[in-house]
C-alpha cells in the first residue's frame, strides 16, 4: 500500500515533498498513517518548530490531511480563524496549493483568501505569498486556463498589489511575472 511512506517515517526520512506528493496524487489512505505519526513520533508543529528548529512535520501533515480528507474546503481552518484573521499556517496552505496543478486550486485560492485579495494591505506577507502562488500555479508549464472572472479578479489584486508595494524590487517582479501567468491562456482576436 504505502510501504516507502511508512519506511521514509520510520528511518527519518521523511521530507515535506513526500507529504505534498500525497497531496497531488490524492493519497486519502495515507492518512491513517499521517495521524498516527504525528503522535508516535512527536513531529514538531509550527510554534514547537521554532524553537527545536525542525521542521514541523505535524502542521505539513495536518494540512495534508486536512486537504486528503476535505478538499479545499478541508483546508480553511488552517488558512483564516473563527474570527477571520490570517493565521500562521496559511502560508502552508499555499505551499501545497502550489502544487496543485489546475484550475480548481485557482478558485481555491480565491476562494479560501477572499478578502486578502480584495484588500492585499490586510497581511502584506501573506498577499505576497498568495501573489507567488498564482505566478507559479500560471507562468510555468502545464499551463492553466483560468476563467475570465477569475483572472480579472486576480489582475485587480496584483495592480492594488503594485500600488501599495510595488516599490519592493521583489514584490514589483514577482507580480509582474504573475500578471504576465494571468495572460498567457487570453484567446488572440
Amino acid at each position: 500500500m504505502l510501504n516507502y511512506l511508512t519506511n521514509k517515517i520510520e528511518n527519518n526520512l521523511l521530507e515535506v515533498e513526500d507529504l505534498i506528493d500525497l497531496a497531488i496524487n490524492s493519497k486519502e489512505e495515507a492518512v491513517p498513517i499521517l495521524k498516527d505519526s504525528i503522535n508516535r513520533y512527536g513531529w514538531d508543529d509550527i510554534e514547537s518548530s521554532e524553537e527545536t528548529k525542525k521542521v514541523p512535520l505535524a502542521t505539513w501533515s495536518l494540512v495534508i490531511i486536512a486537504y486528503l480528507e476535505g478538499g479545499y474546503d478541508g483546508l480553511k481552518k488552517y488558512v483564516i480563524s473563527d474570527g477571520g484573521e490570517y493565521i500562521n499556517t496559511a502560508r502552508f496552505v499555499l505551499a501545497v496549493l502550489s502544487e496543485i496543478r489546475n484550475k480548481d486550486t485557482i478558485k481555491s485560492i480565491i476562494r479560501l483568501f477572499d478578502s486578502l485579495i480584495e484588500s492585499p494591505e490586510i497581511n502584506q506577507v501573506l498577499a505576497k505569498k498568495v501573489i507567488s502562488s498564482i505566478n507559479s500555479l500560471l507562468s510555468f508549464p502545464p499551463f492553466i486556463n483560468i476563467d475570465n472572472d477569475d483572472r480579472e479578479l486576480l489582475r485587480n489584486f496584483m495592480h492594488k498589489y503594485l500600488v501599495l508595494y510595488g516599490t519592493e524590487r521583489d514584490d514589483k517582479y514577482t507580480t509582474f511575472c504573475a500578471l504576465r501567468g494571468l495572460e498567457i491562456w487570453i484567446p488572440l482576436s
